[in-house]
Parts: structure tokens; sequence; C-alpha cells
């Protein structure tokens, strides 16, 4: 029994010791799990450079960017100088916003506008209630009676039909200011330094602005044509027309601003001169206005003294009488005041004139086809007033 004893206490000592040996073997086999540190992830940098030329000046100067940063910065132009664009970039807004993925390096344009150098201290001018401010630029070359009427026209034009004053884009692109250059036309224009060659009778404009010319016929001073006259009415409703709208361009139709530019003429004379401007001077109605209409939406058909566009700026006020059934005074209030108000981004001419109107353009044009192309058949009332139309401006 003992000898037994002997033999298992051996046997259990000896597998204790393999099973030890074993366990051990077994971790020493285990390789040890190694972690790797990642690599930091580099950011990407850009430099932006923004530069003023000589007239202005920027907003920043740039600096360094991370990779897709978006920076805008603006030119601001000094006195008498006007923002031209960018050059590294094609865009004409004076606030530029762009992303950092490059290097990149900008500068500001400017140019030298001598319409922003003008001395107003010792110019007439007149103010409208909403301080849009017409600058008189008359030429001693004009008659002393000329110039009388002029101040007397525009005095009368700013009180019934007063001009807007919107947010200007440069200090003379005609939104809050506009200067009038007035002479004799035997004479050489005394104002070609600052506007150039342009002569007749418009609102032009140029690189450093908007303005407006009258270059008054000698001939007709002569002659002692009312056109001396009624050109300033004409181009002073040009401005009306243009600034009426919020937007630029304004919702243009040819027909309705320069056959209502050119009806207002002949209203006015009716009015303050007892005279009929229509029939001395926009009768020569051609067959076009009945049968091709839609020519006169644009500038493209000679006309004399906007006769067809004449024709059928009557005739839509004829149509809206009828179809709309609203008095002429309603119907001119429409092509006079709300369309020129009805302007809006993206919308088309066609979607506002049937806003404003209440029909359709292409069917206005069929209705020409009823129509005799002659004036006599369209003429407003000898009685309006046009106090009676701009009432409410």
């Amino acid at each position: 029994m003992k000898r037994l004893s002997f033999s298992l206490l051996t046997i259990t000592v000896l597998s204790f010791i393999l099973v030890f040996s074993c366990s051990t073997e077994e971790e020493e086999t285990i390789a040890p799990i190694v972690q790797t540190p990642q690599p930091e992830e580099q950011v990407v940098q850009y430099t932006l450079t923004v530069a003023a030329a000589e007239g202005g000046t920027v907003s920043t100067e740039g600096g360094t960017y991370d990779e897709g940063t978006e920076v805008t910065f603006t030119a601001t132009p000094s006195d008498g100088y006007l923002f031209t664009g960018w050059e590294g970039n094609d865009s004409t807004s004076e606030s530029l916003t762009i992303t950092l993925n490059s290097n990149q390096n900008f500068q500001a344009l400017f140019e030298y506008n001598p319409l922003s150098s003008l001395d107003v201290n010792n110019l007439d001018s007149i103010k409208s209630n909403d301080d849009f401010i017409f600058y008189y630029n008359i030429s001693d070359g004009l008659p002393i009676e000329w110039a009388n009427e002029f101040m007397d026209i525009m005095r009368y034009l700013n009180t019934i039909i007063p001009v807007n004053k919107r947010q200007r884009t440069n200090p003379r692109d005609g939104k809050s200011e506009m200067h009038i250059f007035a002479w004799n036309s035997i004479e050489e224009s005394p104002y070609k330094d600052i506007i150039g060659d342009n002569s007749g009778a418009c609102i032009c404009g140029n690189q450093y602005g908007r303005y407006m010319l009258l270059e008054i016929n000698n001939n007709e001073f002569i002659s002692n044509s009312m056109h001396r006259y009624t050109v300033i009415v004409h181009e002073y409703f040009h401005v009306f027309q243009i600034n009426e709208s919020y937007i630029e361009p304004a919702p243009y139709i040819k027909f309705l601003m320069e056959g209502g530019a050119a009806t207002l003429e002949s209203l006015y004379t009716q009015q303050h001169n007892n005279y009929n401007y229509f029939l001395n001077a926009q009768t020569n109605v051609t067959e076009g206005a009945t049968n091709t209409p839609n020519l006169y939406e644009d500038y493209g058909v000679a006309e004399v003294n906007y006769a067809d566009s004449v024709f059928i700026f009557l005739a839509l006020v004829k149509e809206l009488q009828k179809r709309n059934n609203i008095s002429e005074i309603d119907a001119f209030k429409k092509v006079y005041v709300q369309w020129w108000q009805s302007g809006r981004e993206g919308a088309t001419r066609e979607l506002l004139f049937e806003e404003v109107f209440g029909f359709s353009l292409n069917s206005f044009y069929e209705s020409l086809k009823s129509y005799t192309p002659d004036l006599n058949t369209v003429l407003p009332s000898e009685n309006i007033r046009l106090e009676e139309i701009f009432d409410g401006l």
C-alpha cells in the first residue's frame, strides 16, 4: 500500500510539472500586438492677393487660407473714378466671392470719370421729391428764350412726373442724378471733352455714365418748330421710364417706350400750347403698324417721328378702354405708369404685358389687323390733362 501511494504521488507531481510547462511554452509563442501611430493629416493652404489700381481701394489685401475657404472682397472707387472690373476675373461686380483651391491674384481696376469731376456748384439744377437731381449744362449758343422755356418745362414735368431715385452702381449711372447737355447745332459741342462726339437728342451713355443730350437743330429756331421744345418732354420721359422700374433694364417694348414718349410730346403741346402736334408731326403711319406690329417691339424698322409706334401705342389705349371697360385716363395710366412699374426679375415682357393689360401681346397684334393705318382713327381726346394721368406719383 505504501508503494502504491508513493507512485500516485509521483505521477501527480510529474503531471503538474508537465501541464505547467506546456502552458508556459504556449504563452511565450504569442506575438505581441504593436499599435502603429497614424500620420497627422496635412492641411493644404493657398495664398490670396488682392490689390487696387490707381483710383480706388479694396476691402482686403488677401492672406493665406485653408483650401476650400470662401472669401468675399469689395472694390471701392475714389471720387472722380469708376470701377471697371477685375484683373484676374471676368466679373464686373464691385464685390467678388471666390473659393480658394489654388493661389490666386486679383486687381481692382478703375477709370477716371470726367462726369464725376464736373463742378455742380455753379450749375442750375432741379430736384424731385425723391431727391433725383437733374443738372443743367446749357450752352450760351442757345437763345435765352429757349433756356427759359427749357427751365419752365423741366419745373412742370418735375412736379407732375417726378423721377424716382434708385440705388446707383456708379457715380453717373443715371439712377440718382443726371446731367443734361444742351447746345445749338451750329456750334461745335462745348462738352466734347466730357461726352465725346455724341450728338442729337438721346439718353446716352459711355463708360463714364449716363446723361441727356439735347442738340437743338438751328433750323428749328428759324422755322419756329415746336420740336425744339417737345424734345425736352420726350427725353425727360425716358428718364422717368428707366427709373420707374426697380430693375435694369426696364420692361422694354419700343412702341411703349418711344411711342409713349412721342405721344407725351403731343399731349403736352395739346394741353399747354393749344397745338395738335399729332397731326403736325406723327401722321406718317405705314401699313407695318397694322400688319407687322411685332417689328416695332425693338429698333430695326425706320420710322418718321416714331409715327408707327405712336399709332400702335394709341391703338393699345383704345383696346384697353374697350376690353377692360375703363376710362381713357385709366387706360393712359396703365401704359404710362403701371407698365413701367411692372418689371421684375425673370418676368418676360409677354408675361408682364398680359398681367398689366389683361390680354396677351399676340391677341393685341391680331386686333390691329382690323385697324386702318390712319392716325386720325386713334387720336385721344383733346381735353386730356397730364395731371390726371400721373396723379398719385
